[in-house]
């Protein structure tokens, strides 16, 4: 019987290898390991459409969260990671 050679043995670990290192980059993260109390949030609303026509995007960004804003969409995500 014939005996495998090295390069089809380092090739097989070289594509198990990154087949690993793949699968461990793109697995996904819970919300809450995102945000906590010490990040900032930043909210933007982005509107798209046509009007006469022609195509829009408005955006609107929500920078001025108050404390308790913050607080309440931490929590919202928080309660929505233990459902």
């Amino acid at each position: 019987m014939k005996k495998p050679s090295y390069k089809v043995l380092a090739t097989g670990i070289i594509i198990i290898i990154v087949f690993a290192a793949l699968l461990l980059y793109f697995w996904p993260m819970e919300m809450s390991d995102l945000i906590n109390e010490d990040y900032e949030i930043r909210i933007t609303r982005t509107e798209v459409g046509v009007r006469d026509g022609e195509p829009y995007i408005d955006t609107k960004n929500y920078d001025d969260l108050t404390e308790e804003q913050r607080q309440d969409i931490i929590s919202v995500i928080e309660r929505s990671v233990k459902d």
